[in-house]
């Protein structure tokens, strides 16, 4: 027998016949139809309802750079400064917002346009973008996010917020 021989048909080996041949399209079928029904599922079925929450409280502010490392908090209807904060201070209010500048900024959307800061009546507070929609749970993060945001929302336009001074404090503690 010549080694330049061609094999006939019925006895080669590599030629996938008989039962084989089923278990390797059923392989492949199983993707397909897992696709099918993803794709079924996700058109068929009506989309959640959103959750609605009722607002007791909500400003809308503009943040500002100012020289020397200062991040200024103003009232978008008075322009009236709420607080300022220094280099080394308010840190999780300056990280917070350059993640919803940065949201704008992929958006294309205007930078100068107002956020809100809103506490339902649950007393959940929240930093929102009204212009792409993201929202950052204040809550979530605790007692320095409250910290940051939640005198912005409970001052009074062109007030600083009040510090208690050593004696208001001594006199609490001796009331209790």
């Amino acid at each position: 027998m010549e080694q330049n021989t061609p094999i006939p048909d019925h006895l080669r080996r590599d030629k996938i016949t008989g039962v084989h041949r089923w278990p390797l399209l059923g392989a492949l079928a199983m993707p397909l139809l897992a696709l099918v029904v993803v794709s079924y599922t996700q058109l068929t079925q009506p989309a959640a309802p959103k959750k609605t929450v009722t607002i007791a409280e909500a400003r809308d502010l503009v943040f500002h750079d100012r020289p020397g490392g200062i991040v200024e908090v103003r009232d978008a209807k008075t322009d009236a400064v709420l607080r300022s904060f220094t280099r080394g201070k308010g840190a999780f209010l300056r990280q917070s917002m350059r993640a919803l500048i940065t949201t704008r900024r992929r958006k294309g959307l205007n930078q100068r346009a107002p956020y809100r800061v809103q506490r339902d009546v649950k007393g959940m507070l929240t930093i929102m973008d009204p212009l792409s929609g993201t929202s950052i749970s204040l809550n979530a993060f605790g007692a320095v996010a409250l910290e940051n945001y939640g005198p912005l929302l409970d001052q009074t336009v062109g007030t600083a917020p009040k510090a208690q001074t050593t004696s208001e404090n001594q006199q609490q503690g001796k009331g209790a």
